[in-house]
């Protein structure tokens, strides 16, 4: 079995397995106070990123902010299971870094959804650099 890395990653047999980004959204805003915006699809196969002896782990990153009375809302919704893998909240008027588990399925369709809820109807919440992180250990 692999040994992690100081930084992430493992390694097996020598070789490092550095962590993976897999791009799920750039930069998006939104103004959508009822239901949500989609902001991109992904599918997921377990057995594509499966590394001998070695665990996958998921996360959802990105960084956010909102306009002040805002709550703005990401969500990675598995299609497949019909329900929310990970969601990310933000309150904060200034970009966060935030991140949340996804647990490792088998297989999984995924839809980015976002959302504000509360301000005005031309206030936004805004997202950027939407990532989800797989590593091993």
């Amino acid at each position: 079995m692999g040994a992690i890395r100081p930084g992430g990653g493992a390694t097996g047999g020598g070789t490092v397995i550095p962590p993976r980004l897999e791009l799920l959204a750039g930069l998006a805003s939104t103004t959508t106070s009822v239901g949500y915006d989609v902001l991109g699809y992904s599918g997921f196969d377990a057995s594509t990123f499966a590394r001998p002896g070695l665990t996958t782990t998921l996360t959802l990153e990105a960084i956010g902010f909102v306009v002040s009375g805002v709550t703005g809302t990401l969500v990675l919704y598995d299609s497949d299971a019909g329900a929310a893998a990970a969601t990310l909240t933000w309150t904060e008027t200034t970009g966060e870094r935030k991140s949340a588990s996804v647990t490792v399925p088998e297989s999984a369709g995924y839809e980015l959804r976002f959302s504000k809820s509360g301000g005005g109807a031309g206030d936004y919440a805004v997202v950027s650099g939407v990532n989800l992180l797989v590593n091993w250990s």
